[in-house]
């Protein structure tokens, strides 16, 4: 599936017969415990080549069935692990309270199910597109947004959000921090 250049200069569909940089599904991805990275070990603490990296499609991301429309989860996003040190796929290079960098891209309409971040916080950086944004906060409060490229959404520990891409979808990094 090709990837619209104007949001993706650098985020294309990875060739067919690449068997390093291949679209793997994201419950398998977890479950197998892939590799985040499958370059030279030696050198990943300091340098990593992007065909290297895990390319997962979650399908949709954070599927959530007691939810309905946009905030069940829909569509597809599709993620480069430029880092991970979640549980047993933990690449170990990290030293500091990072969870893992996602270079992140949503289809058009595509959104992300509702969520709760228990014990970790996330932070989008819109690269490009259009990402509407809803949250509840630690005191109930509900907030929604609108993000344009080089706004940025912050969820923190006990809070819940969504996202639904636009028409054109959304490019956007996510850092996440356990806390």
């Amino acid at each position: 599936m090709p990837f619209p250049a104007h949001l993706n200069p650098n985020f294309s569909v990875p060739a067919a017969d690449d068997p390093v940089c291949t679209w793997q599904p994201g419950e398998s991805f977890h479950q197998q415990q892939g590799a985040v990275y499958q370059g030279d070990s030696a050198t990943a603490a300091y340098f990593k080549q992007g065909k290297g990296m895990a390319h997962v499609c979650y399908s949709p991301a954070h599927a959530n069935a007691s939810a309905t429309g946009a905030a069940a989860g829909q569509g597809n996003n599709y993620c480069v692990w430029v880092a991970g040190e979640q549980g047993a796929q933990a690449e170990g290079i990290s030293q500091s309270a990072l969870d893992g960098i996602l270079d992140s891209y949503l289809e058009p309409n595509a959104s992300i199910g509702w969520h709760t971040h228990p014990h970790s916080e996330e932070i989008y950086y819109l690269l490009a597109g259009q990402l509407t944004v809803e949250m509840v906060d630690t005191r109930g409060q509900h907030h929604r947004w609108s993000l344009r490229p080089g706004d940025s959404h912050r969820v923190g520990p006990d809070m819940s959000h969504t996202a639904q891409a636009g028409g054109d979808g959304a490019r956007f990094m996510a850092v996440m921090i356990r806390c």
